[in-house]
């Protein structure tokens, strides 16, 4: 739980807390794709294997004989800096566009989604298996997926379920899949229209308690029309935390959350929050086991703004990325952050892009040590994106 502080007191952790100058936290890019055979566009949250090695994957490049620019790649890159493709996507399988974060097992087989239809594993092997493929529905599985404690993978789809009365093609699902490729729906949701006020629209996948409930966010929907905070338990039963309200405490979350010991939710919101931008530059929020709920920050523009996908956390600040805003005018409204928050609210930039060092970045890992880790879709020396390293706060 965090302590809040107001006034005088504030200015004075707030002062005291920032670095005094931004961009010197130790940021370096390891990588800048070509946009070729290497692959184009990262939309990926890395994984790290115990050798220091990360792996994620790319929209485009790899095979561009099988897509006009590419139908992406799964790479590993290692700590000296060399790219390899593990696997280049073809147009005949639904696991083409790979994007979201990848599963590593202790095995050495990854897992992930594309943007065609299927969850894919991978082996150590190099051999591509497609697990499902969804074939009925608009959109796979674009937010990564998760390992549950009996193997099973969890995630979401933003269209497609049961429920067909609040949207056109289906207001999304969090669904299973097991070790043998069975698919099983956890949840669907009914949107708004249906009544059913528990959201729609989930982009990410949810995160799991040690009860083996799930957690996560709707990008729309919920009573306020602008996304909801959902928890569903391990029996299947759906409970909407937080639903905003388009306004001050944030719209249309995008982002997976983070548990902390005490049972508190972090998360972020697109929009909403501070006037500064024209619907709203995007908030950090904390909400506690009881239902309380607060913005822990709001973007201005300047120091960031559309937080992206996930956060992490050490024992004492949150970090994270926001794919516009911040110090650069070479992109429009901004190229985005890495940011750090400590738990009274108290935002700090770590590196502000400025477009020849990556654009848009993409959420980040932590590693053992406390590095972080993370890639823009764009920027870089060809303009196909970049993975790079940043120092935590000291």
């Amino acid at each position: 739980m965090k302590m809040c502080i107001g006034g005088a007191l504030a200015s004075v952790v707030l002062a005291a807390w920032l670095p005094p100058v931004a961009q010197a936290q130790g940021f370096s890019v390891l990588y800048s794709f070509q946009g070729g055979d290497d692959g184009a566009n990262p939309q990926t949250v890395l994984v790290r294997d115990k050798a220091g090695d990360l792996y994620g994957t790319t929209v485009r490049g790899g095979h561009k004989s099988q897509c006009d620019s590419g139908c992406g790649t799964v790479f590993r890159l290692a700590p000296d800096g060399t790219e390899s493709v593990l696997y280049a996507m073809k147009t005949t399988s639904g696991s083409a566009f790979p994007n979201g974060a990848l599963n590593l097992d202790r095995r050495g087989n990854l897992y992930g989604g594309g943007a065609a239809g299927a969850v894919f594993e991978l082996g150590a092997d190099g051999k591509l298996d497609v697990l499902h493929d969804f074939i009925d529905v608009l959109d796979g599985p674009y937010g990564g997926l998760i390992e549950g404690p009996s193997g099973a993978h969890y995630g979401t789809i933003p269209f497609g379920g049961t429920q067909t009365g609040g949207c056109p093609y289906g207001c999304g699902m969090v669904y299973e899949v097991t070790k043998k490729g069975a698919v099983n729906i956890i949840y669907s949701f009914g949107g708004d229209q249906s009544g059913a006020g528990d959201g729609q629209e989930p982009l990410v996948a949810p995160i799991m308690d040690a009860a083996g409930n799930l957690y996560g966010t709707t990008n729309e929907g919920g009573t306020g029309g602008c996304g909801t905070v959902y928890k569903i338990a391990a029996g299947g039963t759906e409970t909407v935390l937080h639903s905003f309200g388009c306004g001050s405490d944030g719209a249309y979350p995008g982002s997976s959350l983070i548990l902390d010991s005490d049972g508190d939710l972090y998360g972020t919101t697109e929009d909403g929050g501070n006037a500064s931008c024209q619907y709203g530059c995007g908030t950090v929020f904390e909400l506690a086991p009881d239902g309380t709920f607060s913005v822990l920050y709001a973007f201005t523009g300047s120091d960031g703004a559309l937080p992206a996908r996930n956060l992490v956390r050490d024992g004492k600040d949150i970090y994270g990325t926001t794919s516009g805003g911040g110090a650069s005018s070479n992109c429009y409204a901004g190229c985005g952050t890495v940011f750090a928050i400590d738990l009274h609210g108290a935002e700090a930039v770590l590196h502000s892009f400025s477009g020849s060092d990556g654009s848009f970045p993409f959420g980040l890992l932590r590693a053992p040590g406390g590095m972080l880790y993370g890639a823009t879709t764009e920027g870089g020396t060809a303009g196909d994106g970049v993975i790079y390293e940043v120092a935590p706060f000291k």
